[in-house]
């Protein structure tokens, strides 16, 4: 847990970032960092959801993520130390970086470790950044974690690009399709359908059903965006059951195309992470915790779960993994 230290330290009220089990450690940390006689603790406040209480509201890209890193890498491999290489990158063009940045370094100047200091801001900087950052320190390799960084958030930016380009098209001749059928059944098959029965022509089945259609075609709406309706509330009642909702999950799986690619999106962001985060330093077994957090499928994280258990019992990682329907079976020899 994460928690917030309001203190009186060196003739200036400073609020401290620190990760600890309850507040008597946050106490206990904040002591031997800064030292008990030079500092008053005002308030000390847990911070379990919006950890993030900058003075500026935004988004921090990837792309600006892994500029810090590389310039992160530049400056400490250059012989500065990380505080003055935060101090010298908190000037931004981003405002909420740099409001993140000058926080982090006064934590940093008080005694607290990168990754505490950096650790209070999950939407700026993800577990999986923190984590890495927290094995570096530890290992003495962290100009060679900020590198894996930062060509992790370059392969995550080019990704995301490469998916909005994909889907671009297919959008907009969905959404192209759509004002056609409406405009259709809205104006012109009404028209149509009056010039036929003015005339007195024999009109075909397929025709009669269009104009049908037509006739009724904000009933047909209201319906399927009823359905739709539906739809959402049983996914929301079917999520609570873990275990139903993984199956449907591995139903999905076997759609052929859509589900191939969802199979192989999920699986290589999955193990690009455990490849940086072990070459990091950080055991199997927390590395898999880790990414069992960073997947939107149930039945994949339970896979995970189960992977992490085996482990943490004596076995391979490609021994929990043998029952997994995600990964085909010749990808774990």
């Amino acid at each position: 847990m994460t928690y917030k230290i309001k203190v009186y330290y060196m003739g200036k009220i400073r609020t401290f970032t620190v990760e600890a089990e309850n507040e008597k450690d946050a106490v206990e940390k904040t002591y031997e960092r800064i030292g008990a006689q030079r500092i008053t603790i005002l308030s000390i406040t847990a911070d379990n959801k919006s950890r993030n209480k900058t003075k500026f509201s935004g988004k921090v890209k990837p792309k600006e993520l892994e500029l810090f890193c590389r310039q992160m890498h530049a400056l400490i491999f250059s012989g500065i130390t990380v505080l003055e290489a935060i101090e010298t990158l908190s000037d931004r063009e981003n405002k909420k970086m740099s409001a993140v940045l000058k926080e982090a370094a006064d934590n940093i100047r008080a005694g607290f470790s990168l990754s505490s200091s950096l650790g209070g801001y999950p939407d700026v900087f993800d577990p999986v950044f923190i984590n890495t950052i927290r094995a570096a320190e530890e290992s003495g390799s962290l100009e060679n974690a900020l590198l894996w960084l930062a060509d992790n958030y370059k392969r995550s930016d080019e990704f995301k690009r490469k998916l909005r380009q994909a889907v671009t098209y297919p959008s907009i001749v969905v959404v192209f399709a759509l004002i056609v059928t409406i405009g259709l059944f809205t104006f012109v098959v009404p028209k149509f359908a009056e010039m036929l029965t003015q005339g007195g022509i024999k009109i075909p089945l397929i025709t009669q059903i269009m104009l049908y259609i037509s006739s009724h075609f904000i009933f047909f709406v209201l319906g399927f965006i009823a359905f739709l309706f539906l739809l959402f509330l049983l996914f929301k009642v079917l999520k609570r059951n873990e275990k139903i909702f993984a199956q449907i999950e591995l139903k999905f799986l076997r759609v052929p195309i859509i589900g191939k690619i969802f199979r192989l999106m999920n699986l290589s962001k999955i193990f690009w992470v455990l490849a940086l985060l072990i070459r990091s330093g950080i055991q199997i077994d927390y590395a898999l915790d880790i990414l069992k957090n960073l997947t939107g499928f149930t039945s994949l994280h339970q896979e995970l779960e189960n992977a992490k258990i085996t482990v943490q019992k004596g076995g391979t990682l490609s021994s929990g993994l043998t029952d997994s329907k995600w990964i085909p079976p010749q990808k774990l020899r």
